[in-house]
């Protein structure tokens, strides 16, 4: 393991500083524009990169580092207060990062809006693919304005009853619904 490389397991939840990654998102839409939309590079900074970067404090992150079930709400970064993103740490060098996107700031181009899943891996170089959106829409080419083999995850969050399941990390997250101030209620289970 090179020295860039941190444990996921033991420093992705919030308790100093989050582990090191060379990932590093770019660019923005201009506002108003109905843009295609991969999420961390021509929207909003993911809230994994916004944390790392300080922009976000520990108290806005939640974490499930263990076998547990616990509820959480979420709301858009782009809304002060509040808790932006759950971290669930597994493995050495691996985590997945929920989050709430929604058609605001620098994301009001976005055709679909809602919690967003996101693997980060530490053991990856930036340009090598160390953050990977999962798709709650795989089947679909994404939105209606864009290209689905250029920006086929613009469609990637999940709604109101839809969930997300990976067996190898024994973790479901399950997304309970939508608040009216914009919140998202999210249900995250680890099992042993």
């Amino acid at each position: 393991m090179s020295s860039a490389t941190r444990t996921a397991t033991s420093s992705a939840c919030p308790t100093s500083t989050p582990p090191t990654t060379s990932s590093a998102p770019t660019a923005s839409p201009a506002s108003g524009t109905a843009c295609s939309l991969d999420w961390g590079l021509q929207g909003d900074l993911l809230a994994w990169h916004k944390w790392r970067l300080g922009w976000l404090d520990d108290a806005q992150i939640g974490c499930v580092p263990a076998t547990a079930a616990r509820t959480f709400t979420l709301s858009p970064v782009e809304i002060p207060g509040g808790r932006k993103a759950v971290v669930i740490p597994y493995g050495r060098t691996r985590a997945y990062v929920i989050e709430v996107r929604d058609a605001l700031g620098n994301d009001d181009g976005a055709c679909r809006t809602g919690v967003l899943v996101y693997q980060v891996r530490t053991d990856v170089d930036s340009g090598r693919g160390p953050v990977t959106v999962r798709d709650a829409h795989p089947g679909s080419s994404a939105c209606d304005y864009s290209s689905g083999s250029f920006n086929s995850l613009n469609d990637a969050p999940f709604r109101t009853g839809e969930r997300f399941h990976d067996s190898a990390a024994r973790l479901t997250v399950q997304v309970l619904g939508r608040g009216p101030a914009g919140e998202w209620a999210v249900r995250v289970t680890r099992r042993p």
